[in-house]
């Protein structure tokens, strides 16, 4: 099931409808100074998904809490 952004943007404005943090967000970001000194480019940047708390990194967690309010 996909919620429209406007259906998950009503959830959120909603007074009273309790939260479940699942994720823990931001993630941080991380330059990779070694592997872009090593390939003599341009800085690499990664996004350190592995830190959310999900296993697997995180898919879109806020939207998987609106769809969680919905059943």
């Amino acid at each position: 099931m996909t919620l429209s952004v406007n259906m998950a943007d009503r959830l959120r404005e909603m007074p009273g409808l309790p939260r479940v943090t699942l994720a823990n967000l931001p993630t941080p970001i991380q330059r990779l100074s070694r592997l872009s000194e090593r390939l003599g480019g341009p800085e690499i940047w990664l996004t350190r998904d592995d830190l959310t708390g999900l296993p697997g990194g995180a898919t879109r967690p806020e939207s998987s809490s609106s769809w969680s309010a919905m059943r």
